[in-house]
């Protein structure tokens, strides 16, 4: 079975695709449909990352804080995790060491 195009369906079909009005509708409504979609796309694209931050837990560390003036005592509590923060020089008496570790 054969089709057959009569010369008025493609006077008609010509006329509507080289209409500048037609053609230009046309381009702004595949304009806008393209623009909505990637709207879409950006909005769930951040929603994925604002999800994927929001439901991630963050470790809380909190710290113990100690102060000693003997560096032989400073040396074994290295030993045993702690580490020097601060040092404090003093003039007329001992240095003051400020240790830390992360609470067991």
């Amino acid at each position: 079975m054969r089709l057959h195009w009569t010369a008025g369906f493609w006077l008609c079909y010509l006329l509507d695709v080289l209409s500048p009005r037609r053609s230009e509708a046309r381009q702004e409504a595949t304009q806008d449909r393209h623009l909505q979609t990637m709207k879409k796309s950006l909005l769930i694209i951040v929603s994925a990352f604002v999800l994927a931050g929001c439901c991630t837990s963050h470790p809380v560390t909190s710290f113990e804080y100690r102060e000693e003036k003997n560096l032989n005592t400073v040396n074994q509590l290295a030993e045993q995790g702690w580490k020097v923060v601060n040092l404090s020089i003093m003039q007329d008496g001992p240095h003051v060491y400020l240790l830390q570790r992360a609470k067991p």
